[in-house]
């Protein structure tokens, strides 16, 4: 139902606990520059006197390195991420490419403040839009059947705002997932359009390949969406 062109917003994070000021200031010097395949380090920002953040721009996305989390967004970037707006151009396969590419850094950051990978987290988050499309059908009963829930894992599904939050497993690994189908209506009330946001978060085990990621996340959000209103349809 939905393909990578029509996400608005995406992005991929990584948190840990907070590193130490001064272990993370002697860990951003002794990261190499200009060793990134797509992007190149923009700039070391001071937030204040504790904290400082490394930038990495690339062609259509930005990396902010902080003491408490890597953050890759599919933006075009200035100082920071505006992640409430959306894209200018469609997202591409040969982007996503280059910012799995580049997300190696995180190794390189973690290694450098020496931060275990085992006790980091990761998160994708994604807004999907598609402007020629309305959902197939909303009229779902109050509670979500067996069908769904079981793929679903633990955690009742109330289908009135159709927004809930599900315990389930995603690439093998325990996940709390968000779906949202109502995040944004059809200005003139008289139909919604096929709008999404959702986000799963799991347990960081190492190297990631985001592509891989964003596309197994794109198809768990078309079984999901197409169980629940039962697809898309065209805008008429």
């Amino acid at each position: 139902m939905f393909k990578i062109g029509d996400a608005r917003n995406l992005s991929f994070e990584v948190t840990y606990d907070n590193v130490a000021p001064e272990s993370w200031r002697g860990g951003l010097k002794s990261i190499e520059r200009g060793k990134f395949l797509s992007g190149s380090v923009k700039s070391e920002s001071v937030i204040d006197s504790d904290k400082h953040m490394l930038m990495i721009v690339g062609d259509g996305f930005g990396m902010f390195a902080s003491h408490d989390r890597i953050l890759l967004a599919a933006h075009h970037v200035g100082q920071k991420p505006d992640l409430s707006m959306p894209r200018e151009k469609p997202l591409s396969e040969d982007m996503l490419r280059n910012m799995s590419a580049d997300f190696m850094v995180v190794g390189t950051v973690l290694g450098a403040t020496g931060t275990s990978i085992d006790a980091t987290e990761f998160k994708i988050e994604i807004h999907l839009k598609n402007d020629g499309a309305v959902y197939a059908d909303r009229s779902v009963e109050k509670t979500i059947g067996k069908s769904i829930q079981s793929n679903l894992g633990s955690g009742e599904v109330e289908s009135a705002a159709i927004a809930f939050a599900t315990n389930e497993t995603f690439l093998e690994k325990p996940a709390r997932a968000v779906y949202d189908l109502d995040r944004e209506f059809f200005l003139d009330g008289r139909a919604r359009k096929a709008a999404f946001y959702g986000e799963m978060r799991f347990g960081n085990a190492g190297s990631l390949d985001l592509q891989d990621i964003a596309a197994k996340y794109m198809a768990r959000i078309t079984e999901v969406v197409g169980e629940l209103v039962k697809g898309a349809k065209a805008d008429e």
